[in-house]
């Protein structure tokens, strides 16, 4: 077929030995930032319109708005404080296969996230910046990634800075990208396995191998939702038909380096714990959480699972909102050129086949899980955003997408001059109880009191059972939510939920084991009777509509009562500032 076609950008295509290429350019590589814009002015427009420099820019706008005020705010009660927690006590104990949350073994994640933090820590200490940092490198990675992988798709400059762009517009990527998260480094993952598998097809197969050794690690990171590339890369094999892609054996080489480097993990804890693991891992994260959820026995059924399926589909839809839509219109308006443009069907249009793949095959699976959570998609983001590009670039002519590339710099730039002169602590997330201010500022203050200890902190009341028996209204925590945060911030873990203490074991701890227990005002009134017995508090705050407490015995606060009466407002340890 020698007939000229045009590509996103308005660039004439033609078929090659090579693929489907531009007339301007026979040799067009991952990597390569070459070719002069073919707008003639001035100022920011030529500059925008320039490969080399709208890489720079997006570049160096990733790193500002992703870095700055990195440790301010704290980190999230949850994920956040859970996974620093586990990357923590690696480096504290040297044991990196295994993480551990409280010294306790869990079996509920793959280690893969937990290495990176590690690692940073070792760089830049225990603390928020450490812990947030490499997802900052990952964002970067990533926005760089797709600004070259949409160029080579498509050929077009503008396709590809309206792509990394967006990825920086899209409010919920881009307020992960400043959390310690895993979802990041799976969607890092999963580009890599996809622009690699891509290399072997084109080039030579041997990227095949990287393709498989960045699967295998993704599911390290995240378990069976790292296989996510290697299902993208065979829904395309199946609709593109292309079957001597599996007579290569690099193709399974690549496979079987995957599956030794998730077996060797996977086989060391079956070994070390036995049982154990599998009932936690297997049995409830991935059956019982993952596939099954909430859902009651008697509720699985047909119609409930296409009620489940429509309301997680609605979920993304709500965080991925306009990327989702302009993303799924890019993907037919590109198909659908086929019958228009017959040439365009060459190497370009099938490798296109497996980007839109990437998007819609995890989209899908993952609308029937059980648990579900927009960031469990993160990887989705990158098809939605590059097809949206397409098909912006194809509804906008020439001299507008000048205009529109000026305006989402200019955009951009406001953003970050926002952070920088408007928000004292910047943060996208609208409820500030999620970073747990108060509970933070007890926990550092304990930890500054007795540094090196390390021993427990019991919780009051732990359970509804514990507070009812003691003419309580009920415990006001969530375990979770709480023991995170205090673990992270203390370094003297809570007790396990596992085994709560009653009132009278609460005494007892602090009377003979000099130990400090968290309550409420309410909880130091019972355990105190209400004044009569010699307790003292150490610390209170007044967090939302709970004044929380911590309180030992009255013979350990006159020991240590100089710590104890010190100010700590301004803790120096963890980096963090006045809340």
């Amino acid at each position: 077929m020698n007939g000229s076609v045009s590509s996103p950008s308005g660039e004439p295509f033609r078929s090659g030995t090579s693929g489907l290429q531009t007339a301007a350019e026979e040799d067009y590589p991952f990597f390569g930032l070459h070719g002069e814009p073919r707008n003639n002015g001035a100022g920011l427009a030529r500059l925008v319109s320039t490969p080399r420099y709208q890489f720079i820019l997006l570049a160096v706008l990733t790193i500002f708005l992703c870095s700055i005020k990195l440790d301010n705010g704290g980190l999230m009660k949850y994920d956040e404080c859970y996974y620093a927690q586990k990357a923590k006590e690696m480096v504290q104990s040297g044991d990196w296969l295994t993480p551990r949350f409280a010294g306790r073994a869990t079996h509920d994640n793959p280690p893969g996230h937990m290495w990176i933090i590690a690692a940073s820590y070792k760089i830049f200490g225990i603390n928020e910046w450490g812990a947030r940092f490499p997802t900052v490198i990952e964002t970067v990675l990533i926005v760089m990634m797709t600004y070259l992988l949409a160029r080579w798709l498509f050929r077009s400059s503008w396709v590809a800075f309206l792509s990394g762009s967006g990825l920086l517009l899209c409010d919920y990527f881009y307020k992960y990208s400043r959390k310690a998260h895993m979802d990041h480094l799976m969607t890092l993952l999963f580009l890599i396995a996809l622009v690699s598998f891509i290399a072997g097809r084109r080039k030579h197969q041997a990227w095949f191998i990287l393709t498989g050794a960045t699967a295998g690690y993704a599911v390290l990171t995240k378990s069976v939702l790292g296989l996510f590339s290697i299902i993208s890369i065979f829904v395309y094999i199946i609709i593109t038909r292309e079957w001597r892609l599996l007579k290569r054996p690099l193709l399974w080489v690549g496979l079987v380096v995957s599956a030794l480097i998730v077996f060797v993990w996977y086989y060391q804890e079956y070994r070390i714990f036995g049982a154990r693991f599998l009932d936690i891992h297997v049995r409830w994260l991935l059956y019982s959480r993952s596939i099954m959820g909430s859902t009651e026995a008697a509720d699985r059924t047909v119609p409930n699972y296409l009620l489940k399926m429509a309301n997680n589909l609605y979920l993304f839809f709500r965080d991925a909102h306009v990327w989702l839509i302009l993303g799924i219109a890019g993907i037919v308006s590109f198909f659908k050129r086929k019958r228009e443009a017959p040439a365009c069907s060459d190497v370009h249009r099938r490798e296109a086949v497996l980007l839109a793949a990437g998007g819609i095959a995890p989209l899908l699976i993952m609308s029937l899980a059980g648990e579900f959570k927009s960031w469990y998609l993160m990887p989705v983001f990158v098809p939605f955003v590059i097809f949206s590009a397409v098909f912006l670039s194809r509804i906008l002519k020439t001299e507008r997408r000048t205009a529109i590339a000026g305006y989402v710099f200019l955009s951009l730039l406001t953003i970050h001059l926002s952070i920088l002169i408007v928000a004292p602590i910047f943060t996208l997330d609208m409820k500030h109880d999620i970073r747990n201010p108060g509970i933070r500022k007890l926990a550092t203050k304990i930890r500054m009191l007795d540094p090196e200890n390390g021993t427990q902190t019991v919780l009051f009341p732990a359970t509804d059972e514990i507070a009812k028996d003691c003419g309580m209204r009920g415990s006001p925590f969530s375990y979770q939510g709480i023991a995170s945060p205090w673990n992270f911030y203390s370094d003297h873990p809570l007790r396990p939920r596992s085994d709560p203490a009653t009132l009278a074991e609460t005494r007892v701890y602090m009377d003979e084991e000099e130990g400090i227990c968290l309550t409420t005002a309410e909880g130091f009134d019972v355990i105190s009777d209400s004044g009569r017995l010699p307790y003292k508090v150490i610390g209170r705050v007044v967090q939302g509509n709970e004044e929380y407490v911590t309180c030992c015995s009255a013979d350990y606060y006159m020991k240590r009562r100089r710590d104890i009466e010190r100010d700590f407002s301004r803790p120096p340890l963890y980096s963090l500032r006045r809340h």
